[in-house]
């Protein structure tokens, strides 16, 4: 009995992912824009950025100033190069990323910890925002921060005030001339722009046996005291008196409401068979435009969803909706994915009639006729080549500069250097032009592809150095000779590449990339000679980066007449004084090294240096 259930999982699972769209680009999670440049867009997903400077239509990647999971993405309401980025770690020893840009995202700096004062005007200290609540479209105000405790800042973020008791605002938004702010179930409101607040309503479940509890959510301001909210039961309640008293709604909103379960009885998972769940956003353009997204939700995927239009605050949707009816059928407009639901949506701040939706697996859609037909607009997100090939996959995301090397398009790279791109710049995910290059000739020889020429040569022409930036696993000279490209480990010594970088984090004993050279020196065909030019080249080029774990690496690998000879180059007064890099290998195993291989002058002049 377990198999035939097994079976009949599986074969629901292959139903349901049969008719999947095949992934080819960047799924976008969020979109934000500023009504004070409307033609800019950004845009987040899978850990990129991306800036549209044609209201969606073509985007382009924005390079962050380094690898981070990327979670929110801020834009001041009256400036739209201000911007801010939020990385959240799930590792508690690690502080929390706040990127700042006022270029439009060309030239970033980190933000945090941020100045803050208490509510009597002392200096507070400092704080690394969890959470940010800025205003957008429309809505103008305080923005907020959180980290546990709540500041608010009057100036757009440049200076900041602790907020003294009270819950914490969340889902602000805004009427004329009164505030709101939606945390779990309770509804406060704010008459003087955020400044002190006071709890209005508290709202209380209402679930009947046989339906899933939601979160109370979509709190949206029709006017200065008409509300609207979805409670957990995912109907909709209204308000005519600035939010002290609720009841169902009566306004229109009702025809958003979820499908009705069929009886009042409980029912199990596999009794449920799904239902309709709206949620709307209203236009920054027009008050009194709102778009809602109906998804049917049977707990599988692909799922349908179906757009609805308002243009009178919600009395009446086009195409008009039956309430508690289900949307098991596809509705959807012209243009869009079938059987697929959005992952982003955003209505311009400036044109009502033009609205943008991200797509799940993928994919951005743009209408410019108030959703009633949609056209692609991910130029820059997604690929479109006959074959898609891993090179497509890793050019995704990328600077024009990095994209060229991937492809080896020479034009597109003339291009991009004429307009003043830096050669030496990283991209978001290789460390610049030479991983890039390797990384092209790597994916063609796995493949089994045409293996084109390296571009290399005429980069450093061009003026490239061998790295940009290196990353832990950029490896860049063990990949070079893997390639049997023999020229490269050279240029990469002589200028100064520090192959210490990728050493591991263990304490008894770390490895950097030389040492993994030279433990398989028989197989990348190092022979002793050609070890001893290295170190010399390591030594003339007097950079010295990791010359530590250089040291380290030599000894455990039975080359300790070398290791003193880089110890002795790399040394004035004290050990490693003349090292380019931070020291990162504890001294104790360097001089337990030198000791076991009979250099007990410099083992005792290190652990002088411990003392």
């Amino acid at each position: 009995m377990r198999f035939l259930l097994g079976l009949l999982a599986l074969g629901i699972y292959w139903t349901a992912h049969a008719s999947m769209p095949t992934w080819r680009g960047v799924e976008i999670r969020q979109m934000v824009q500023s009504a004070a440049q409307p033609d800019w867009v950004y845009a987040m997903g899978n850990g990129l950025v991306f800036r549209s400077d044609d209201h969606g239509k073509t985007w382009s990647p924005l390079r962050m100033p380094q690898p981070a999971e990327y979670t929110e993405l801020h834009l001041d309401p009256k400036d739209a190069r201000h911007m801010l980025v939020l990385a959240r770690s799930t590792d508690a020893k690690e502080t929390p990323k706040l990127q700042e840009s006022f270029d439009g995202g060309l030239h970033w700096t980190q933000r945090a910890p941020l100045k803050f004062s208490e509510a009597n005007g002392s200096i507070g200290g400092d704080f690394f925002p969890t959470q940010l609540v800025i205003p957008a479209g429309r809505q103008t105000g305080d923005w907020w921060a959180y980290d546990g405790r709540w500041f608010r800042s009057p100036d757009g973020g440049q200076t900041w005030l602790r907020q003294p008791g009270g819950r914490p605002v969340l889902g602000v938004v805004r009427g004329n001339s009164f505030s709101y702010s939606l945390d779990d179930n309770v509804l406060q409101r704010s008459g003087d722009g955020g400044k002190s607040w006071e709890k209005v309503h508290e709202f209380e479940s209402q679930i009947k046996p046989g339906q899933r509890a939601r979160t109370l959510s979509n709190l949206i301001a029709l006017s200065d005291s008409e509300l609207v909210v979805r409670n957990a039961e995912g109907n909709w309640l209204q308000s005519s008196d600035h939010g002290s008293s609720w009841a169902p709604a009566s306004n229109g909103f009702q025809s958003l409401d979820q499908q009705q379960p069929a009886s009042a009885g409980p029912e199990s998972a596999a009794q449920w068979r799904g239902e309709t769940w709206c949620s709307a956003q209203q236009s920054p353009a027009v008050a009194d435009m709102l778009l809602a997204r109906c998804i049917w939700d049977n707990g599988s995927w692909p799922s349908s969803t179906c757009f609805h239009v308002s243009t009178d605050a919600g009395r009446s949707w086009t195409p008009p909706r039956i309430p508690g009816s289900r949307s098991d059928s596809d509705c959807q407009a012209p243009g869009l994915r079938i059987g697929w639901a959005p992952t982003a949506m955003l209505l311009d701040a400036t044109d009502p009639q033009r609205m943008l939706a991200a797509w799940q697996a993928g994919g951005l859609y743009r209408s410019d006729d108030g959703g009633k037909t949609w056209q692609e607009s991910d130029t820059g997100l997604m690929f479109r080549s006959p074959r898609e090939t891993a090179i497509d996959w890793a050019a995704v995301g990328e600077p024009p500069l990095i994209q060229a090397v991937l492809h080896r398009n020479r034009e597109l790279l003339m291009r991009t250097l004429a307009s003043g791109v830096d050669i030496n710049s990283p991209g978001n995910h290789l460390g610049g032009v030479l991983d890039a290059d390797l990384a092209a000739r790597e994916m063609q020889t796995r493949l089994g592809e045409p293996i084109h020429p390296m571009m290399w040569p005429e980069l450093r022409k061009a003026g490239a150095t061998s790295f940009a930036v290196v990353r832990p696993r950029t490896r860049l000279l063990t990949r070079a000779l893997d390639l049997k490209l023999n020229d490269i480990p050279d240029e990469l010594i002589r200028s100064g590449y520090d192959w210490g970088a990728s050493a591991t984090e263990r304490t008894d004993l770390p490895q950097g990339e030389l040492f993994e050279l030279l433990r398989l020196s028989e197989h990348f065909g190092l022979t002793p000679a050609q070890v001893k030019r290295w170190i010399d080249m390591y030594i003339s080029a007097a950079r010295f980066p990791s010359a530590d774990q250089t040291t380290l690496d030599l000894l455990n690998t039975g080359h300790p007449e070398l290791a003193v000879k880089v110890l002795k180059a790399t040394s004035r007064r004290i050990p490693f004084d003349r090292q380019s890099t931070a020291t990162r290998t504890p001294r104790r195993l360097i001089a337990e090294g030198l000791e076991a291989a009979g250099k007990k002058f410099w083992a005792k002049r290190i652990l002088a240096t411990m003392q």
